[in-house]
């Protein structure tokens, strides 16, 4: 069913969305229709759009304002799970008539509750959201140290893979996102693919300190509320000496409060 040209009639958009940027398989399931279609009926047939506090689904049937709900989001093959406690907070029945053919959709607005389960990498604009609210957890592998985002600090990220050599003219980076003591996120304006491999420069003023290290790209997502194109990546340090470990720890303890 091609629903696209729908658009409900009253804007209930207080967040930016944005389209999908992958094949997510979801789930919505609901405690009033496990009696009767049993507890794994799925009441969602696609989703829409997203944002940083709910989705939008097309449904099966139309669901009631206020039914509480578990929404699920899977990327098979990726090791991507996100379920959370959900709302119906609005829905909306559509129809497209185009000669002898009416065709009917059921749009609904999720808000997103508690989380149950967030892992993986490629969770797209619902990370921003997933820590916020998972503050303290940890839900992605990533997360293993504390993040911080040190004064004038400049980087340099450029295809490796055989050693350390650095091609100043293929720099990929803008600037530097957050650090840890295991790596660092980088904003660029194309895509890194995950797995790749790279080498960093990341040259501190204050204090002076370069680390040359080479890295791996663990994942890489677009920013799709900005019209120029604009990536995040995280990318794991490999192979960095003791000493320059032991200078990102003194660095975490001065910029990670």
């Amino acid at each position: 069913m091609v629903i696209c040209a729908f658009m409900p009639g009253k804007e209930r958009r207080t967040h930016g969305r944005a389209k999908p940027a992958h094949d997510y398989v979801i789930a919505l399931v609901s405690d009033e229709t496990s009696a009767s279609m049993g507890r794994s009926f799925n009441l969602a047939e696609r989703l829409l759009d997203l944002s940083k506090k709910g989705v939008c689904v097309v449904t099966v049937g139309r669901l009631r304002s206020g039914l509480p709900v578990v929404f699920e989001l899977a990327l098979p093959g990726e090791g991507v799970r996100f379920r959370a406690e959900a709302m119906v907070r609005w829905t909306e029945t559509l129809e497209r008539v185009k000669g002898p053919i009416r065709r009917t959709a059921h749009v609904a607005g999720l808000e997103l509750g508690r989380v149950l389960e967030a892992r993986g990498e490629k969770l797209g604009p619902l990370i921003a959201w997933v820590e916020h609210k998972v503050k303290g957890a940890t839900p992605e592998p990533r997360r293993r140290h504390v993040r911080f985002t040190p004064k004038d600090v400049e980087v340099l990220c450029s295809p490796g893979g055989g050693g350390i050599r650095l091609l100043p003219a293929a720099n990929m980076a803008r600037r530097i996102k957050d650090l840890s003591v295991s790596g660092v996120q980088i904003v660029s304006a194309r895509k890194l693919d995950v797995g790749q491999k790279v080498v960093l420069k990341v040259n501190f003023k204050n204090p002076r300190f370069t680390l040359v290290a080479e890295g791996e790209v663990l994942w890489c997502k677009r920013d799709t509320l900005i019209l120029e194109p604009t990536f995040y990546s995280g990318i794991a340090f490999r192979n960095v000496t003791p000493d320059d470990q032991a200078t990102l720890k003194g660095l975490e303890k001065v910029f990670g409060k």
